[in-house]
């Protein structure tokens, strides 16, 4: 029990840093705004990889799409 309180005592005065809410806010949304990179920064990856056109994702320089690379990736978690 000692060692969860001051455990719980470190947590404490960590989140009581003095760091203020707009502080937090701003960290949060430079979170967001990171990922959102990431997240696009993928998604123009895998477009530049693909050398083919597949229902919305279309590229003027693939205008076509080869069923022979059509596939589906399911995963069924029971």
């Amino acid at each position: 029990v000692a060692e969860l309180g001051a455990g719980l005592a470190a947590a404490n005065a960590e989140y009581h840093d003095g760091t203020s809410a707009a502080e937090y806010a701003q960290a949060v949304t430079e979170w967001e705004n990171r990922n959102l990179l990431t997240v696009g920064y993928a998604a123009a990856i895998a477009a530049n990889n693909r050398c083919e056109s597949r229902g919305a994702h279309t590229r003027q320089d693939y205008p076509t799409h080869n069923p022979t690379i059509a596939h589906s990736i399911a995963y069924v978690m029971a």
